[in-house]
């Protein structure tokens, strides 16, 4: 069988260190640090050379990078980070993804959500549960709907990645766009899980 190579002649957009605080987790601090500062450095050297537009991190859980930062200084900054979001998100979650944001310096155009679902769209919260108190009056919408707009609030981020092999719920998701947030009751959800004011 002749294998077929699909050659797009267009460098990435945007290339991802994925989880690195999965391969860091076993290191010592310092030695974690030097790792994961020398795999930003190649993805920075990758972005320089063409081989990709920007680079990025995407971190699943981002306190243990957190705590990885403060073992040196020098790292290089990515352009793009992406990390959980959305109403799943503990307090210390959701705090230890904004924190990230502010350590990089990144700016809120170039944070992007994943997962709001929390890797389980069928559980029956995602259509019981009435998040209407969190949008705008007047707004037609179904509960996937609402939980996805959240999650562009649940840390702030411009882009959502979600996975699907429906048309039908594609579409509803990107309905979910459109809807208007109550600004007050996300500060007030988000004041009453973290405690901050």
């Amino acid at each position: 069988m002749e294998k077929t190579v699909c050659d797009l002649s267009v460098p990435p957009a945007v290339v991802l260190l994925h989880n690195p605080e999965e391969s860091l987790r076993p290191l010592h601090r310092a030695q974690a640090f030097d790792y994961f500062a020398d795999a930003c450095a190649e993805l920075e050297s990758a972005a320089k050379l063409g081989l990709c537009d920007a680079w990025g991190i995407s971190s699943w859980e981002p306190g243990p990078l957190l705590d990885v930062l403060q073992a040196g200084n020098g790292c290089p900054t990515p352009s793009t980070l992406m990390v959980r979001a959305g109403l799943t998100l503990s307090a210390g979650q959701l705090n230890a993804a904004e924190r990230l944001a502010w350590e990089f310096d990144v700016k809120p155009d170039r944070r992007w959500g994943m997962s709001p679902f929390a890797g389980n769209t069928s559980d029956p919260v995602w259509t019981s549960t009435n998040f209407t108190p969190f949008l705008e009056p007047d707004q037609t919408h179904t509960p996937v709907q609402a939980a996805v707009r959240l999650a562009f609030e649940l840390p702030q981020c411009t882009r959502l990645a979600v996975g699907t092999s429906s048309e039908q719920h594609l579409a509803e998701l990107f309905g979910a766009t459109q809807l208007d947030v109550d600004a007050g009751a996300v500060d007030q959800y988000r004041e009453l899980i973290t405690g901050s004011d």
